[in-house]
């Protein structure tokens, strides 16, 4: 992420001070469903973002089966209103099913972008993936 940081003079003295009152919370969380014999974790449970600024964050699975296991995730996000609105998934791991041999482990990237006046609606979203056997993954 990008961070702007202003130097300012208090008291005859140089501080940096870095404009973190309009960032944004996004807390992350993962859940596998229908029986999916995966770990599936958010590497970083919260990021805080700036609107506007373009982020990365990342999840990891571990397939736990002696099988190879074809899934797909999806997201919700809240509040959902504001995050139909205000928060934009660029590129996702969940765009497209994986496939993990047995006990192989991958870290999947998640790039995303609050957009610029978001923070006058909004101080945090949440965003909760669900990884499904391909075979039982949600059709609605």
């Amino acid at each position: 992420g990008e961070e702007r940081a202003e130097l300012q003079r208090e008291r005859g003295r140089w501080t940096v001070r870095a404009n973190w009152d309009q960032a944004i919370a996004v807390h992350f969380t993962a859940e596998v469903k229908a029986g999916l014999a995966w770990e599936f974790r958010p590497v970083q449970e919260t990021v805080l973002a700036q609107p506007g600024e373009t982020l990365q964050a990342f999840y990891t699975i571990k397939n736990l089966s002696d099988q190879p296991i074809t899934a797909k995730a999806r997201h919700r996000d809240e509040p959902k209103e504001l995050a139909a609105k205000y928060l934009e998934i660029i590129q996702c791991f969940c765009f497209i099913q994986q496939t993990l041999a047995p006990g192989a482990e991958m870290k999947l990237p998640l790039t995303f972008r609050v957009h610029w006046d978001a923070t006058q609606q909004v101080k945090e979203f949440r965003v909760n993936y669900e990884f499904y056997p391909i075979d039982k993954f949600p059709t609605h």
